[in-house]
Protein backbone atom coordinates (compact mmCIF):
# COMPACT_ATOMS: atom_id res chain seq x y z
CA UNK A 1 0.00 0.00 0.00
CA UNK A 2 1.40 2.98 -0.78
CA UNK A 3 1.94 6.17 1.79
CA UNK A 4 -0.71 8.66 0.85
CA UNK A 5 -3.28 5.75 1.07
CA UNK A 6 -2.26 4.60 4.07
CA UNK A 7 -2.33 7.88 5.14
CA UNK A 8 -6.24 8.26 3.69
CA UNK A 9 -6.93 5.25 5.32
CA UNK A 10 -6.75 6.46 8.60
CA UNK A 11 -9.99 7.99 10.07
CA UNK A 12 -9.06 11.32 11.68
CA UNK A 13 -10.76 11.50 15.64
CA UNK A 14 -13.38 13.95 15.94
CA UNK A 15 -13.35 16.70 18.16
CA UNK A 16 -16.00 19.13 18.69
CA UNK A 17 -15.51 22.43 17.09
CA UNK A 18 -15.12 25.62 19.17
CA UNK A 19 -19.22 26.35 18.80
CA UNK A 20 -19.86 23.19 20.47
CA UNK A 21 -17.55 23.74 22.89
CA UNK A 22 -18.92 26.65 23.92
CA UNK A 23 -22.45 25.25 23.42
CA UNK A 24 -21.63 22.91 26.14
CA UNK A 25 -20.31 26.04 28.67
CA UNK A 26 -23.78 27.56 28.44
CA UNK A 27 -26.78 27.12 30.74
CA UNK A 28 -29.85 26.13 28.45
CA UNK A 29 -31.49 29.54 28.18
CA UNK A 30 -27.98 30.98 26.74
CA UNK A 31 -27.40 27.59 24.55
CA UNK A 32 -30.93 27.76 22.97
CA UNK A 33 -30.08 31.52 22.35
CA UNK A 34 -27.01 30.52 20.18
CA UNK A 35 -29.04 27.69 18.76
CA UNK A 36 -31.80 30.13 17.50
CA UNK A 37 -28.52 32.48 16.57
CA UNK A 38 -27.34 30.51 14.31
CA UNK A 39 -30.58 29.52 12.63
CA UNK A 40 -31.16 33.35 11.94
CA UNK A 41 -27.68 33.72 9.95
CA UNK A 42 -27.76 29.62 8.19
CA UNK A 43 -31.73 31.35 6.55
CA UNK A 44 -30.06 33.58 3.99
CA UNK A 45 -27.16 32.06 1.35
CA UNK A 46 -23.60 33.52 2.58
CA UNK A 47 -23.43 36.11 -0.48
CA UNK A 48 -26.85 37.52 0.77
CA UNK A 49 -25.37 37.67 4.49
CA UNK A 50 -22.65 40.38 2.69
CA UNK A 51 -25.19 42.29 2.46
CA UNK A 52 -25.15 45.63 4.74
CA UNK A 53 -29.17 44.88 4.73
CA UNK A 54 -28.74 41.63 6.91
CA UNK A 55 -27.75 42.03 10.19
CA UNK A 56 -27.43 38.61 11.28
CA UNK A 57 -24.15 37.04 10.47
CA UNK A 58 -21.05 35.26 11.82
CA UNK A 59 -19.67 38.38 12.62
CA UNK A 60 -22.83 39.09 14.82
CA UNK A 61 -22.52 35.91 16.73
CA UNK A 62 -18.92 36.21 17.04
CA UNK A 63 -19.28 40.17 18.91
CA UNK A 64 -22.00 38.76 21.15
CA UNK A 65 -20.02 35.69 22.11
CA UNK A 66 -16.73 37.94 22.85
CA UNK A 67 -18.96 40.27 24.84
CA UNK A 68 -19.30 37.37 27.35
CA UNK A 69 -15.74 36.01 27.06
CA UNK A 70 -15.70 33.90 24.75
CA UNK A 71 -13.03 33.84 21.68
CA UNK A 72 -13.37 32.15 18.20
CA UNK A 73 -12.64 32.93 15.01
CA UNK A 74 -14.77 33.41 11.86
CA UNK A 75 -13.57 30.63 10.11
CA UNK A 76 -14.44 28.38 13.28
CA UNK A 77 -18.19 30.29 13.53
CA UNK A 78 -18.42 29.63 9.13
CA UNK A 79 -17.68 26.20 8.99
CA UNK A 80 -20.20 25.91 12.36
CA UNK A 81 -22.97 27.67 10.42
CA UNK A 82 -22.07 25.81 6.93
CA UNK A 83 -22.39 22.27 8.64
CA UNK A 84 -18.71 21.61 7.81
CA UNK A 85 -18.02 21.30 11.40
CA UNK A 86 -18.68 17.78 12.20
CA UNK A 87 -20.53 18.30 15.54
CA UNK A 88 -23.94 17.41 17.08
CA UNK A 89 -25.13 21.23 16.93
CA UNK A 90 -24.16 21.75 13.74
Amino acid sequence: MGKLAESLGVVPASKPCRVASILNELDSEDRDALVAGCNKVRQVPAHQRSSHRYPYTEMWLIRALRTQGFTLSKDSMSRHIRGECGCEFA
